[in-house]
């Protein structure tokens, strides 16, 4: 875990800490959520994280820095700079988030002439990606990931908090698999957005419901090909009884004990005793996502 030194650090300007955003990765038979960072180091950036478990302290700064340099964020709705929008990887990321082109003025995107302008964008958005089915309880949510041979869209599944997915592959682009996705809302009536409120009652409820056969037909409607289902209902353990009393989002101060975590919903309870809470008080429910940028000032 981070250290409380840390403040010291900020103040000399050395050792700089910002969250650079959160992520689920495999242990054993199951997933554990972490804080992902990036760290100014002797002139350098340095990527780490930490897992949440148990107890935790956070006091964060203000002003969002960008996830790629700790420069101050500057692009509207992401925590980058003007240099690191403009980078391959961020370019890719934004038009991920808000459609091909779209960041760029455009509002759809030729590979052959990018609306970024950067090849290497243009190459990375050209390689395959898949179109996706995945449940939330009893919401379903359509979406698009890159594809990966070694799997590694599973885990951006995991992230997301859900608990059955289906992925197809039709060999498209990002551009394509986008139109695609969109078809698929229109055609469908399934969601591309599930809200942070609605994420929180699907969480505590526990539901899990059979998507088989819609995908089916999602398929069969667009001549995908199947690349796998998958049931992660067994990946985030059964959330304890509790009445939530609120969400946060964004804090500059925040402790308690964690008591659940799916996807970017993180569960704490911040009564009772402790440095941080820590049992018997009330649950709020931390949204990992509006984490993202915020400097650390301390973490225990």
């Amino acid at each position: 875990m981070l250290s409380v030194g840390l403040r010291a650090g900020l103040a000399s300007g050395e050792g700089f800490v910002a969250v650079r955003g959160f992520s689920w990765r495999p242990f054993l038979d199951f997933y554990l959520p972490y804080v992902d960072t990036v760290s100014l180091v002797d002139g350098g950036v340095e990527f780490g994280g930490f897992p949440l478990f148990g107890e935790h302290f956070f006091v964060f700064g203000g002003g969002r820095r960008c996830v790629g340099c700790l420069a101050p964020a500057v692009v509207d709705g992401f925590s980058l700079c003007e240099g690191c929008g403009f980078s391959v990887w961020g370019a890719r990321w934004m038009c991920s988030v808000r459609g091909a082109g779209v960041p760029f003025g455009s509002s759809f995107c030729d590979l052959d002439d990018p609306a970024c302008g950067l090849r290497g964008a243009a190459v990375r958005c050209g390689g395959e990606h898949y179109v996706y089915l995945a449940g939330f309880g009893w919401v379903l949510k359509v979406g698009v990931v890159a594809a990966d041979r070694w799997g590694g869209f599973v885990s951006r599944l995991v992230e997301q908090g859900a608990d059955w997915a289906a992925v197809f592959s039709g060999g498209f682009t990002l551009p394509e698999a986008q139109r695609v996705e969109g078809e698929v809302c229109r055609v469908f009536g399934v969601v591309d957005r599930v809200g942070f409120g609605e994420k929180c009652e699907v969480f505590r409820s526990g539901v899990v419901c059979d998507w088989g056969e819609v995908a089916g037909e999602v398929a069969d409607y667009f001549g995908l090909r199947l690349v796998g289902c998958y049931d992660f209902s067994g990946v985030y353990g059964v959330c304890p009884e509790f009445e939530l009393a609120g969400v946060v989002r964004s804090p500059r101060v925040f402790g308690g004990r964690l008591v659940y975590a799916r996807g970017n919903v993180a569960f704490f309870d911040v009564g009772g005793g402790g440095r941080g809470g820590g049992g018997g008080g009330e649950v709020y429910a931390l949204d990992l996502y509006s984490l993202q940028g915020l400097p650390v000032l301390c973490e225990v």
